[in-house]
Protein backbone atom coordinates (compact mmCIF):
# COMPACT_ATOMS: atom_id res chain seq x y z
CA UNK A 1 0.00 0.00 0.00
CA UNK A 2 3.12 2.48 0.46
CA UNK A 3 4.12 1.80 -2.70
CA UNK A 4 0.58 2.67 -4.21
CA UNK A 5 0.82 5.93 -2.41
CA UNK A 6 4.03 7.23 -3.28
CA UNK A 7 3.23 6.34 -6.78
CA UNK A 8 0.30 8.03 -6.42
CA UNK A 9 1.68 11.11 -4.84
CA UNK A 10 4.36 11.64 -7.64
CA UNK A 11 1.91 11.37 -10.19
CA UNK A 12 -0.01 14.50 -8.43
CA UNK A 13 2.78 16.47 -7.18
CA UNK A 14 5.58 15.70 -9.88
CA UNK A 15 4.62 13.93 -12.58
CA UNK A 16 8.03 14.22 -14.37
CA UNK A 17 9.57 12.22 -11.90
CA UNK A 18 7.29 9.44 -12.37
CA UNK A 19 9.11 6.08 -12.59
CA UNK A 20 7.84 2.65 -13.35
CA UNK A 21 8.68 -0.46 -11.22
CA UNK A 22 9.80 -3.01 -13.66
CA UNK A 23 11.05 -6.48 -13.27
CA UNK A 24 14.18 -6.93 -14.95
CA UNK A 25 15.62 -10.42 -16.56
CA UNK A 26 19.20 -10.70 -14.55
CA UNK A 27 20.10 -12.62 -17.45
CA UNK A 28 20.11 -10.38 -19.77
CA UNK A 29 18.74 -7.22 -18.48
CA UNK A 30 16.18 -6.83 -20.39
CA UNK A 31 12.92 -4.84 -18.74
CA UNK A 32 9.98 -6.83 -18.79
CA UNK A 33 7.66 -4.40 -19.49
CA UNK A 34 5.21 -7.23 -20.55
CA UNK A 35 4.74 -7.97 -16.96
CA UNK A 36 3.48 -4.40 -16.19
CA UNK A 37 1.39 -3.94 -18.99
CA UNK A 38 -0.16 -7.41 -18.35
CA UNK A 39 -1.37 -5.76 -15.04
CA UNK A 40 -2.39 -2.96 -16.66
CA UNK A 41 -4.55 -4.72 -19.20
CA UNK A 42 -6.19 -6.19 -16.30
CA UNK A 43 -7.07 -3.05 -14.66
CA UNK A 44 -8.84 -2.24 -17.94
CA UNK A 45 -11.14 -5.28 -17.91
CA UNK A 46 -12.16 -4.41 -14.41
CA UNK A 47 -14.05 -1.16 -16.24
CA UNK A 48 -13.58 -1.12 -19.46
CA UNK A 49 -16.19 1.23 -20.73
CA UNK A 50 -14.34 3.85 -18.54
CA UNK A 51 -11.12 3.42 -20.42
CA UNK A 52 -13.09 3.40 -23.77
CA UNK A 53 -13.15 7.03 -22.42
CA UNK A 54 -9.92 7.64 -22.97
CA UNK A 55 -9.56 6.22 -26.83
CA UNK A 56 -12.40 9.47 -26.89
CA UNK A 57 -10.62 11.81 -25.39
CA UNK A 58 -7.77 14.11 -27.18
CA UNK A 59 -5.28 12.90 -29.27
CA UNK A 60 -2.67 12.68 -26.25
CA UNK A 61 -4.55 10.89 -24.16
CA UNK A 62 -6.05 8.08 -27.43
CA UNK A 63 -2.44 8.43 -28.99
CA UNK A 64 -1.51 7.40 -25.14
CA UNK A 65 -4.30 4.97 -24.66
CA UNK A 66 -3.65 3.13 -27.87
CA UNK A 67 -0.39 2.89 -27.29
CA UNK A 68 -0.62 0.93 -24.38
CA UNK A 69 -3.30 -1.28 -25.73
CA UNK A 70 -0.77 -1.86 -28.48
CA UNK A 71 1.47 -3.02 -25.71
CA UNK A 72 -0.99 -5.05 -24.41
CA UNK A 73 -1.54 -6.72 -27.89
CA UNK A 74 2.20 -7.64 -28.38
CA UNK A 75 2.88 -9.12 -25.28
CA UNK A 76 -0.54 -11.04 -25.57
CA UNK A 77 1.27 -12.23 -28.80
CA UNK A 78 -1.98 -11.25 -30.56
CA UNK A 79 0.23 -8.93 -32.74
CA UNK A 80 3.22 -9.97 -34.29
CA UNK A 81 6.39 -7.42 -34.08
CA UNK A 82 9.62 -8.25 -35.21
CA UNK A 83 12.69 -8.65 -32.12
CA UNK A 84 14.32 -5.57 -33.51
CA UNK A 85 11.38 -3.91 -34.03
CA UNK A 86 11.73 0.20 -32.30
CA UNK A 87 8.56 -0.21 -29.99
CA UNK A 88 9.97 -2.84 -28.17
CA UNK A 89 13.21 -1.36 -27.02
CA UNK A 90 11.06 1.76 -26.69
CA UNK A 91 8.14 0.47 -24.52
CA UNK A 92 9.72 1.36 -20.44
CA UNK A 93 10.23 4.75 -21.70
CA UNK A 94 6.59 4.83 -23.71
CA UNK A 95 4.71 3.14 -20.86
CA UNK A 96 6.05 5.84 -18.61
CA UNK A 97 5.06 8.44 -20.77
CA UNK A 98 1.54 7.89 -21.54
CA UNK A 99 0.80 7.14 -18.27
CA UNK A 100 1.43 10.70 -17.32
CA UNK A 101 -0.55 11.67 -20.19
CA UNK A 102 -3.84 9.89 -18.82
CA UNK A 103 -3.17 10.64 -15.11
CA UNK A 104 -3.40 14.66 -16.64
CA UNK A 105 -6.52 13.79 -18.43
CA UNK A 106 -7.68 11.47 -15.08
CA UNK A 107 -6.70 14.87 -13.18
CA UNK A 108 -7.89 17.07 -15.59
CA UNK A 109 -11.80 14.68 -15.68
CA UNK A 110 -11.96 13.03 -12.56
CA UNK A 111 -14.66 14.72 -10.14
CA UNK A 112 -14.17 13.18 -6.69
CA UNK A 113 -17.39 12.33 -4.55
CA UNK A 114 -17.88 14.57 -1.66
CA UNK A 115 -17.41 13.10 1.56
CA UNK A 116 -20.21 14.48 3.92
CA UNK A 117 -19.77 12.06 6.85
CA UNK A 118 -20.91 8.66 7.41
CA UNK A 119 -24.90 8.03 6.96
CA UNK A 120 -26.39 6.16 9.38
CA UNK A 121 -29.03 3.17 8.16
CA UNK A 122 -31.93 2.22 10.01
CA UNK A 123 -33.33 -1.25 10.83
CA UNK A 124 -36.96 -1.57 9.85
CA UNK A 125 -39.14 -1.61 13.32
CA UNK A 126 -35.97 0.80 15.43
CA UNK A 127 -37.41 4.21 14.86
CA UNK A 128 -34.75 5.56 14.18
CA UNK A 129 -32.04 4.25 15.83
CA UNK A 130 -29.17 3.97 14.04
CA UNK A 131 -27.53 -0.04 13.80
CA UNK A 132 -24.57 1.26 11.61
CA UNK A 133 -22.91 3.61 10.06
CA UNK A 134 -21.83 3.07 6.16
CA UNK A 135 -18.84 5.75 4.92
CA UNK A 136 -20.23 7.58 1.65
CA UNK A 137 -16.78 7.38 0.37
CA UNK A 138 -16.94 3.68 -0.37
CA UNK A 139 -16.35 3.62 -4.01
CA UNK A 140 -13.44 5.51 -3.44
CA UNK A 141 -12.18 2.79 -1.13
CA UNK A 142 -13.15 0.05 -3.14
CA UNK A 143 -11.05 1.42 -6.03
CA UNK A 144 -8.17 2.20 -3.86
CA UNK A 145 -8.23 -1.23 -2.68
CA UNK A 146 -8.47 -2.62 -6.38
CA UNK A 147 -5.61 -0.29 -7.76
CA UNK A 148 -3.26 -1.69 -4.15
CA UNK A 149 -3.72 -5.06 -5.49
CA UNK A 150 -2.86 -4.18 -9.26
CA UNK A 151 0.68 -2.83 -7.76
CA UNK A 152 0.84 -5.43 -5.05
CA UNK A 153 0.44 -8.26 -7.87
CA UNK A 154 3.26 -6.33 -9.60
CA UNK A 155 5.39 -6.14 -6.42
CA UNK A 156 5.06 -9.86 -6.05
CA UNK A 157 5.79 -10.70 -9.76
CA UNK A 158 8.74 -9.02 -9.59
CA UNK A 159 9.92 -10.45 -6.16
CA UNK A 160 9.19 -13.91 -7.47
CA UNK A 161 11.57 -13.72 -11.28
Amino acid sequence: MEHYKNVARTLMERPARYGLLFCVDTRNDDVLWELWIGGFEKAVALRPAAWKELLDADADTAAAMSGMLLLAEIARGDKEVELDDPILTAAPDKIADWVVILNEWRLANYQPIQDIGPTAFTAPGDKGRSQRTVPMRLRQEIQEMLRAQLIETAVLTECLL
